[in-house]
């Protein structure tokens, strides 16, 4: 069987003068620093059933926890700015995507004025696939993945967009940003335990990078690394023979 994996890293800052805009957060830091992986401790990674996954499903909520992604803690006064809509509704979507669990109210609030809010920092996941062979989950797993795929397209198409600038910073950025494909025949068995490892890496990053600020560290900023590692069905010619056939 072969089998895709596609890696990109690229950096997802904003940088206002040139309007670029934009589950694991990278910066520019070698793994297990003592000073920064002492004072963090990443959270369980949460396993969303159907109720939660189907609270995502909604146009906004998927926008706000995107937005953290790229811009970190916020105000719903913030979110509402940066997507173009009323503080009362994003106040209200918060309130639905802490309920399931996606995002949570900093712990120590930067002001009494307005709530702060983060994604949940132990990141989470789901049996996605499964949802969507169910017919009583399909169209909400459909959406959601439908609609993280959607934007990881875009932030990445906005990274391209800019990366021919002279722009100082975009032009470091770009030296360190990388971007491959390979395709390798591999059994099923060989696919996990590559999966595995894959996965191993980013979580090394995740104790030394938790919590940190554009403010508590002005070098940073936010670089998205996009994994796929999937199966190519079509070039195998017992799949295609079966889908000929309408068989199996």
């Amino acid at each position: 069987m072969i089998y895709i994996v596609k890696v990109v890293v690229f950096c997802q800052e904003s940088f206002a003068k040139i309007s670029l805009r934009y589950r694991w957060r990278m910066a520019a830091n070698t793994p297990g620093n003592p000073d920064e992986a002492d004072m963090n401790e990443v959270p369980p990674r949460r396993e969303i059933d159907a109720v939660a996954m189907k609270g995502l499903a909604h146009p906004l909520r998927m926008r706000i926890w995107e937005a953290f992604g790229v811009h970190g803690e916020a105000t719903a006064s913030m979110l509402g700015r940066l997507l173009g809509e009323s503080s009362g509704a994003t106040s209200y979507h918060l309130r639905q995507l802490a309920r399931f669990g996606f995002v949570e109210e900093v712990p120590e609030q930067p002001t009494a004025r307005e709530r702060w809010w983060r994604r949940y920092p132990g990141g989470w996941s789901m049996s996605g696939f499964d949802f969507m062979r169910r017919p009583e989950t399909r169209p909400a797993a459909s959406f959601v993945l439908d609609a993280m795929m959607r934007g990881r397209e875009e932030r990445y198409r906005q990274w391209l967009a800019v990366v021919d600038s002279d722009h100082p910073r975009i032009r470091a950025w770009s030296e360190v940003s990388y971007d491959t494909t390979s395709q390798v025949r591999m059994t099923r068995e060989e696919a996990a335990q590559l999966n595995g490892e894959l996965n191993a890496v980013l979580g090394r990053w995740s104790p030394s990078t938790l919590g940190r600020t554009r403010a508590a560290r002005p070098d940073t900023v936010m670089v998205e690394v996009q994994i796929n590692l999937f199966p190519h069905l079509v070039a195998d010619p017992a799949v295609e023979e079966r889908r000929h056939s309408g068989t199996g």
